[in-house]
């Protein structure tokens, strides 16, 4: 990691939180000013918090995460409503950015405590974070892989209808 962003890394996964939520409105407002080099570092900063969030999540060799502290974390990315926010952005991250944000999103949903999944729950409670998620579908970006993988699937049926 580099130096810089162990000097500028927040001291909580909560100040992480809410530092990468002042970054998705400040790419809100660049975005709507045409402001080209505000969303360009709006999406910089986007990119470092979603990083040390993913951190907060994963770990690395330095790090070691525990579930409760994973579990902790889900219930503050749900009560600040992260997740939505997100998704709303995804289409204008960067690629790494994307990569953390759907790793962070993922992880959120597959973690369990002891009797459920808090954060499908809550995905489950609030629609409108999947329907955003298939808005986004109609952004290239966000389809790209996804095309890469269905494009053999898509070409088996009409070989075999071809055949037939």
């Amino acid at each position: 990691m580099p130096l810089l962003d162990i000097l500028l890394r927040p001291k909580n996964s909560q100040e992480t939180i809410t530092k990468l939520i002042a970054a998705l409105q400040q790419l809100d407002n660049a975005s709507g000013a045409g402001d080209a080099k505000g969303v360009e570092k709006a999406s910089e900063l986007v990119a470092r918090y979603a990083g040390f969030l993913k951190l907060y999540l994963f770990g690395d060799e330095e790090r070691e995460v525990t579930k409760e502290a994973a579990l902790d974390l889900t219930r503050e990315l749900m009560n600040t409503d992260l997740l939505y926010l997100l998704v709303k952005h995804l289409a204008q991250l960067d690629f790494e950015a994307r990569k953390d944000a759907s790793q962070i999103l993922g992880a959120t949903l597959r973690l369990r405590d002891d009797h459920s999944s808090p954060g499908a729950a809550y995905v489950f409670q609030h629609p409108y974070i999947i329907s955003k998620l298939f808005q986004g579908c109609a952004h290239s970006a966000g389809t790209r892989h996804a095309a890469v993988i269905d494009a053999p699937m898509a070409a088996s049926p009409q070989q075999e209808l071809s055949s037939a």
